[in-house]
């Protein structure tokens, strides 16, 4: 029986014999000193105090031996001394003993020598002992810390650690990072990013480590999707093949899953512990495969074997056995940068089985290498998505299962939106930090990149229209019904509660109606005053006004228009973006005026949906002047989609219109909407969307939209629009 154990320094194999492990004991070196690596301490002592006075940025300074061994290896660390200047007492290092690595794949060139020695790389230092870094982490102390060297466009790692902090927010680990200038025996490398070291740790990757040589299951397990997982000797890592399933994505694109490789970062010690998490992995996908794809419900027995359980919906059964906190977190920040590598490298995730753990679920961590990132289009899914034909073709299917069964679900979709509505803003001000910090060093930063501050600020500027459309996918909707609770009358106002499915309401205030008046004009006689009566139509209230007195004998030939009978072919017209208004009658007994001749008209608010004036002037042998009011309501609205997704519910999108208040929506059981079964409004005409509940499976509906315009309190209502139907589903 093999048995396996990676230290910190490399992988070993270990005979495991009658229950022993051999092991390969080290000795404690003795630290590393310049005396020790044959360096001039004062010379160190001045080069440091001449550079501080050349940046603002921190700076960091590696000696190695003779001040000029160079860093090439991937696997062996170079013996060194670390110096932190230019960062403030608190956070200064003098001297301390570490070793340092090359570190990485392709930007490490694959461990190239000949290529590490003519470009910058990233490093891995560990130190002899515990320390803390410029703070990062709240002052944590650990051995291993990383120097990533930044590329052209200066911040894609750091910008997508600090969103990433604001997302999870303590859910699960995600490095700290600090801009600086790197010397290499007292050669100034360029701009790099220090930041942690991904890695089982108390104060990163918190999850059990397994005391030397224990064979049991019931430890911390931390995994990598590694697409070089194959490439490394004594690598421990197993494949998955995601059931070798061919499902539809979130774009409506099918394809078949690739297999891939993880990598099990933290030490083990059996066959057993490899084989568990093997199976482990594998039933945990399989779980989320069933539930998303087929609606079959399993969860785990005792031996973490699939058995059926008692759930019956996706949700809790994906819940019970993934930390969904940490996907969702996980997937609204690859959703954000776009990295094409999120399904084949440096994703990874945790679990641990130990009595008391704080991890018992699949917790998706530690987000990253983002150097293949912010690219293409800002306004579609990518992370949770195939990737596109044409990159595949090229660089292989590198698309993410786990994310691709999930963005398509409704219930992840709304954990998403929960998640984004509270730290969308959050993430922004991450944005506007990275452009101060940016611009606060750009002199320091553009020292070896010409142009690396402005490539940086492109890439920001990428990243806030991915907000934007980020905010528009996952706007938290509550679809609201409408009711009633106090009817409005003319003088009075109700009250309209709006209740959503999920127990969320809120009321509010229905304006008073108002007069709805209707205008009686009685022209005066020999014997009587003429008048206008105004009516209500609603309340019946009445009242008089424009009171013309009755006919004397003229003096001259001219009469006024007031005592003339004005009627309107219409009271209401559409909106045509133009001055519109209905044809106008104007009667002097039976006599009918001619306009231009008898008298003239003019317009006051009559393009816009709203209240319209008419205004009667006396021209002629007419004399006088009088109003008449008409409405402008909006236009026909075109209904963009009606879909029913979920039972019992009809979701329909129609055509945004900014002179419109609202919108009415009606859904019918028949095509003349004689049996108008439900009817619900959308108060604000930013409102292009809506779901309403309560629906009949398998029936067939009919819905139409109407734009409306409020005026004085009540609702005028545009042509509906076409009518479209659907079978909810």
């Amino acid at each position: 029986m093999n048995v396996f154990k990676r230290s910190a320094v490399a992988l070993c194999a270990a005979a495991l014999s009658l229950g022993t492990v051999t092991a390969i004991a080290a000795s404690a070196a003795d630290p590393h000193t310049y005396e020790s690596l044959g360096v001039d301490k004062d010379a160190k002592v001045a080069f440091e105090t001449k550079t501080a006075a050349k940046t603002r940025l921190p700076v960091i300074n590696i000696t190695t031996t003779g001040n000029k061994e160079m860093i090439l290896s991937k696997e062996v660390y170079t013996d060194c001394v670390v110096d932190v200047f230019n960062a403030g007492k608190e956070f200064e290092m003098d001297e301390v003993s570490a070793g340092i690595r090359v570190r990485g794949n392709s930007s490490a060139y694959y461990g190239d020598v000949e290529q590490i020695k003519r470009n910058p790389v990233p490093y891995r230092i560990k130190f002899d002992k515990k320390q803390n870094m410029l703070g990062l982490n709240d002052g944590a102390k650990c051995k291993s810390w990383v120097l990533l060297k930044t590329d052209w466009n200066i911040c894609a790692n750091d910008i997508a650690f600090r969103m990433g902090r604001e997302i999870f927010d303590d859910t699960a680990f995600v490095s700290d990072a600090q801009y600086v200038h790197l010397y290499v025996n007292d050669k100034l490398q360029g701009l790099y990013l220090l930041c942690e070291q991904s890695q089982v740790n108390e104060y990163r990757v918190n999850v059990s480590e397994a005391p030397d040589g224990y064979t049991g299951t019931d430890i911390g397990y931390y995994l990598e999707l590694d697409n070089y997982a194959d490439r490394e000797e004594d690598n421990i890592y197993f494949t998955m093949d995601y059931e070798g399933a061919k499902v539809t994505d979130v774009r409506g694109v099918s394809r078949e899953f690739v297999p891939a490789d993880y990598s099990i970062k933290n030490d083990i010690y059996s066959e057993e512990q490899k084989a568990f998490i093997d199976k482990y992995l594998n039933n945990v996908f399989k779980i989320l495969y069933n539930a998303t794809e087929k609606g079959v419900y399993y969860t785990f027995d005792a031996n973490f074997d699939l058995i059926p359980s008692d759930y019956t919906t996706a949700e809790e059964t994906v819940s019970a056995v993934m930390d969904m906190d940490s996907v969702v977190d996980m997937y609204l920040l690859y959703e954000i940068v776009h990295d094409y590598d999120c399904g084949e490298g440096s994703f990874y995730m945790c679990v641990d089985f130990a009595e008391g753990s704080n991890t018992p679920k699949l917790q998706f961590t530690s987000p990253w290498d983002f150097n293949w990132a912010y690219n293409d289009s800002t306004s579609r899914y990518w992370a949770g998505a195939f990737c596109t034909n044409s990159f595949a073709n090229q660089y292989g299917d590198r698309s993410n299962p786990w994310l691709i069964l999930l963005a398509k679900q409704d219930w992840f979709h709304d954990l998403c939106a929960d998640k984004w509505a509270a730290e969308r803003e959050n993430v922004r001000k991450a944005v506007q930090t990275e452009r101060d910090i940016l611009a606060k060093y750009e002199k320091d930063i553009n020292v070896k990149e010409q142009y690396g501050t402005s490539s940086a600020s492109n890439l920001l500027d990428w990243v806030d229209k991915r907000l934007t459309w980020m905010d528009g996918t996952f706007e938290k909707e509550h679809n609201y019904v409408a009711t009633v609770k106090t009817a409005a009358t003319c003088t009075e106002s109700g009250v309209m509660e709006y209740k959503c499915a999920c127990g969320d309401k809120y009321t509010e205030e229905i304006p008073a109606l108002g007069h709805d008046y209707k205008d009686t004009v009685v022209a005066p006689t020999a014997t009587s005053d003429g008048y206008t009566l105004h009516t209500c139509t609603r309340c019946k209230k009445s009242y008089m006004d424009n009171k013309v007195p009755k006919i004397t004998a003229p003096t001259d030939q001219s009469k006024s228009v007031e005592s003339c009978t004005a009627t309107l072919a219409k009271t209401k017209c559409v909106y045509k973006g133009k001055g519109v208004a209905p044809k106008l009658t104007l009667k002097d007994g039976s006599k009918t005026l001619v306009k231009g001749t008898d008298y003239k008209l003019s317009y006051k608010n009559y393009t816009n949906p709203g209240k319209a004036t008419i205004t009667i002037t006396g021209i002629g042998s007419y004399t006088g002047k009088r109003t008449l009011n008409y409405y402008i309501v909006p236009k026909q609205n075109v209904i963009g989609s009606v879909t029913s997704k979920t039972a019992g519910k009809i979701t329909t999108s129609w055509t945004k219109d900014t002179l419109a208040t609202g919108y009415r929506l009606q859904f019918a059981s028949d095509k003349s909407f004689k049996s108008i079964v439900k009817t619900a409004y959308a108060k604000k005409n930013s409102t292009v969307k809506g779901t309403v509940s309560g629906l009949t499976s398998g029936k067939t509906y009919y819905v139409r939209v109407t734009s409306y315009k409020a005026i004085d309190g009540k609702r005028y209502y545009g042509p509906v629009s076409v009518v479209k139907s659907v079978k909810v589903k």
